[in-house]
């Protein structure tokens, strides 16, 4: 579901991130847009996006 107002934004991603929802989280991002995690590292495009969201979510915090 896209969000329909910048604030909106924050609790789309939150209850992603919560749900383990990678399709969730990377529809939150414009397709060609740049993800920057690092200093030097950048990937581009949701394809991108997902293999950092699997590579980092385990670590993400979970509720309760």
């Amino acid at each position: 579901m896209p969000a329909r107002s910048p604030e909106e934004v924050d609790a789309l991603f939150e209850k992603a991130l919560n749900a383990g929802d990678i399709d969730g989280l990377v529809a939150l991002y414009e397709p060609d847009a740049t993800l920057i995690p690092q200093p030097g590292q950048e990937a581009k495009g949701r394809a991108r996006f997902a293999r950092r969201w699997r590579h980092s979510l385990p670590a993400a915090p979970r509720s309760t």
